[in-house]
């Protein structure tokens, strides 16, 4: 310890030195709070925050599986029960949308050709006359039928029960839309006279209607849903029995040329130099167009599908003008043919039904005897 002499007298003590420690350059990216400048605080306050990072770190994961991230998030993968369901009810709702427009455009086509267009519809069938012509007046009857029962159809789609969706969807779908379409463009170039295109496209149509009538047949018609059958079923096979009777070959008789004028019309009502070949032909035609109505009648026992023809029979026969006798004997043996199917299909129907019943009630017989 060092003394030393005061000016007052006195000895005072002399404290000595501190050494000089130099502190380290401050870290411009450290914490600005004054505990953790201070290396004694920081090396006291280490420890728990190295303790809360591994807490921090450890429950991350726990996190992470119970809020998983939206980008990472995989789609609920659904059963083939309910992805067909999905798909059944978007084509539903397609169809909700093209029917009532396809049926509405088939609507106003149909009256702008029957009460504007000049040539009429029926005017232009008259018109060129072939031996395959029918009575437009009962023509234009049918089609009306026809129209009615589609407008039905569309009723039906958009108030109809949840359990008319397959049949609508899958029995009928947007292929009817596409018909519709499709024989409003016929009707605009049958009135303009474009027999060759009007002909094409009612090919196209006959095969998209056998399409339609076939895939129906998985949808039988039951008692307890008149609607369906009177609505979908009836509309599709008036549709194809005036096909197959009538327009089909009309229009191809029309592209072919074998056609004539009436005498009223003052045109040369003579008819082209082969009508007589192609008489025969239609009539082998109408005889196998025959054959197979009647067998589908008979198979389906098809009340409306046989009406349908021998209806268009008949307005196939009070146009009489230009017809040649075969082909009236052919489309007297075609009505013939057609109403004797069905009733074979109902008589073979009731002795099915009556060997079934005798083979029950025998078996039921022998239960009770033993």
């Amino acid at each position: 310890m060092a003394l030393r002499l005061s000016s007052s007298g006195t000895l005072d003590r002399i404290e000595p030195p501190q050494p000089f420690v130099a502190l380290p350059p401050r870290d411009p990216t450290a914490s600005s709070d004054p505990s953790l400048s201070d290396p004694i605080s920081a090396s006291v306050a280490l420890p728990a925050a190295s303790t809360t990072t591994t807490t921090t770190a450890a429950a991350a994961p726990a996190l992470d599986a119970k809020m998983p991230s939206s980008s990472t998030a995989t789609p609920v993968a659904l059963s083939p029960d309910e992805a067909a369901l999905a798909t059944q009810q978007r084509r539903f709702a397609r169809s909700q949308i093209a029917l009532p427009i396809s049926l509405l455009v088939f609507i106003i086509a149909s009256l702008l050709s029957s009460l504007v267009a000049k040539p009429t519809l029926a005017e232009v069938s008259e018109l060129y006359l072939t031996v395959m012509t029918p009575a437009t007046k009962l023509i234009g009857l049918y089609w009306l039928v026809i129209a009615s029962l589609l407008v039905g159809q569309a009723i039906l789609l958009g108030v109809g029960p949840a359990g008319s969706q397959p049949i609508l969807v899958k029995g009928v779908g947007l292929r009817l839309a596409f018909v519709n379409l499709l024989m409003s463009a016929w009707i605009g170039c049958f009135v303009l006279r474009f027999f060759l295109v009007a002909q094409i496209i009612l090919l196209v149509v006959l095969i998209m209607v056998i399409s339609i009538w076939a895939t129906l047949l998985r949808f039988p018609p039951v008692a307890s849903r008149p609607f369906y059958f009177v609505f979908i079923h009836m509309p599709i096979r008036m549709l194809l029995a005036i096909l197959l009777q009538v327009d089909v070959w009309q229009g191809g008789l029309l592209a072919l040329r074998y056609y004539r004028h009436p005498a009223k019309s003052g045109h040369r009502p003579s008819w082209e130099a082969a009508h007589s070949t192609h008489g025969w032909i239609m009539f082998a035609i109408i005889i196998v167009v025959a054959l197979i109505n009647a067998a589908e009648v008979f198979y389906l026992r098809d009340f409306v599908f046989a009406a349908s023809c021998n209806y268009l029979v008949v307005a196939e026969t009070i146009q009489s003008e230009g017809k040649s006798a075969q082909i009236w004997i052919a489309l007297v043996l075609a009505a013939v043919m057609v109403g004797v199917s069905l009733l074979s299909s109902v008589g073979w129907s009731m002795i099915k039904h009556d060997r079934e019943g005798a083979i029950r009630l025998a078996d039921e017989e022998e239960v009770a005897r033993a």
